[in-house]
């Protein structure tokens, strides 16, 4: 949650301290995996015999394919990412073509990163109070509405807000689609999808920092903001058209998602064991 502002605001003071500061974050954490000494699984619950890694990570896909909402929320974000990416250079380009000051960079990452922060205290109310599927909805169709306006402005104060909005639903979507994942996904089976997850975002930010970059080149920052919107747009009727609150409710019926609030007072109010196997329900799968 602070990670960009944070960063944004060392890069005002010099341009080196960022990655200074990303160095000892990451010394602090190495120091405190290295003074954890309680196991983190329970040693007589481990398999016996070892696995070969590449079955285990074929399970880990089969059992995200098989999960339909799950799959198609994963699919949708994951192509919203690609187009984030491809937006990260935007503003930078805005500022360098009216020639701003690279210190006008770092104020608007650190406006839209602090932007990021809230939407992420906020996730946990967004989700009670809205729920994961009409949020990706929402956050699809604010972002289609939002990112061409990139190509209307050419105020780093406007640039600023719009960023600051656009990763305000970010923050909350992410907060509520983690949740979701880490409640509906078995113990053993944590680490694979997780990775699965993570391999799908991370490509799609790889593959959007390089399609970002010829936009730009080739059609210039509105031609870039106006492309990048039509495809956000895309997403949101894709989003729409799937039905996803539908389809949240094949894969978790009535009876399930009460038995998942008193699971989520529980957890509130003490600690719980959750189990190590979970079947999905039979609307969810494939």
């Amino acid at each position: 949650m602070l990670g960009k502002p944070v960063g944004s605001g060392a890069f005002l003071l010099a341009r080196w301290s960022p990655f200074l500061v990303a160095t000892a974050a990451h010394l602090l954490s190495l120091a405190a995996v290295l003074l954890i000494r309680k196991p983190f699984q329970d040693e007589q619950a481990r398999p016996a015999e070892r696995r070969r890694i590449g079955p285990e990570i074929a399970e880990g896909l089969r059992w995200l394919w098989r999960r339909r909402f799950l799959r198609r929320i994963t699919l949708l974000v994951s192509g919203s990412n690609v187009i984030f990416q491809a937006l990260a250079l935007l503003p930078a380009f805005v500022l360098y073509e009216d020639g701003f000051s690279p210190a006008a960079v770092g104020v608007i990452a650190a406006i839209g990163g602090a932007g990021g922060a809230c939407g992420a205290l906020a996730g946990g109310w967004s989700t009670r109070r809205f729920g994961l599927p009409v949020l990706v909805c929402a956050a699809l169709v604010a972002w289609a509405v939002m990112v061409p306006t990139l190509a209307l402005t050419r105020s780093p104060w406007a640039l600023g807000a719009l960023s600051a909005a656009m990763s305000l639903v970010g923050g909350a979507l992410n907060v509520a689609g983690g949740v979701y994942q880490v409640r509906i996904t078995p113990d053993a089976l944590q680490g694979r999808v997780n990775s699965v997850l993570q391999l799908a975002g991370s490509g799609a930010n790889a593959v959007g920092a390089l399609a970002g970059g010829l936009l730009l080149d080739a059609l210039g920052a509105s031609g870039s903001a106006g492309l990048l919107g039509a495809a956000m747009g895309v997403l949101a009727l894709t989003a729409l058209a799937s039905n996803l609150p539908r389809q949240y409710r094949l894969a978790h019926p009535p009876d399930e998602a009460a038995e998942g609030r008193t699971n989520d007072r529980a957890m509130r109010s003490g600690p719980v064991t959750r189990p190590t196997t979970t079947t999905a329900p039979e609307g969810d799968k494939e």
